[in-house]
C-alpha cells in the first residue's frame, strides 16, 4: 500500500509541476509584468459577465 501511495503522490506532483525553458520563463514573466491591452471582445465579455453574475 505504501508503494502505491508513493507512486500516486509522485504522479500527482509530476502533473502539478510546470517546467519551463529559460526562453519560456522570460516570455511568461514578461507577459505578467507587461499586460497587453484588452481587446474590445474581451471588454464585452467582462461586461456580459458582470451583467449576468450577481456579486
Amino acid at each position: 500500500m505504501t508503494a502505491l501511495t508513493d507512486a500516486a503522490r509522485r504522479t500527482i506532483a509530476e502533473h502539478e509541476t510546470l517546467a519551463l525553458s529559460g526562453r519560456d520563463r522570460v516570455v511568461f514573466f514578461d507577459a505578467l509584468v507587461n499586460l497587453p491591452a484588452s481587446s474590445e471582445r474581451l471588454q464585452r465579455a467582462f461586461a456580459e459577465h458582470n451583467r449576468r453574475v450577481v456579486p
